[in-house]
């Protein structure tokens, strides 16, 4: 099984990976040779990668885990470093300031 899957995309790549907070993929625009456009540092790792620097994801759809009605949104905020999700503790689902293994990707998103 696969812990992340990397895309090339108009000459950028793509790191995508599982969150078990937001039951849901991450994708972060990684660094390439060239790349001018924002990016997080990756080590490379797709087993066990560190990205740099946090993540931070928002969404408002009231379907999501961890919506809050009186924000009209969710957050998710997180490190990824050696394959362990460090959640912080201002994400409004369920892992807030827990730390858990990166987990595998579903099938239907593996290369």
């Amino acid at each position: 099984m696969m812990k992340t899957r990397v895309q090339m995309g108009e000459g950028e790549r793509y790191l995508t990976f599982w969150c078990p907070g937001c039951h849901d993929a991450h994708t972060c625009r990684v660094r390439s040779e060239g790349g001018t456009r924002p990016s997080w540092d990756w080590d490379g790792n797709r087993d066990w990668p560190t990205l740099a620097p946090s993540v931070l994801c928002r969404t408002n759809n009231p379907d999501h885990p961890g919506y809050q009605a009186d924000q009209g949104s969710s957050t998710c905020h997180l490190f990824l470093k050696a394959g362990q999700l460090q959640f912080l503790t201002d994400c409004t689902h369920q892992l807030a300031g827990q730390t858990v293994p990166l987990p595998d990707l579903p099938a239907w998103l593996q290369d």
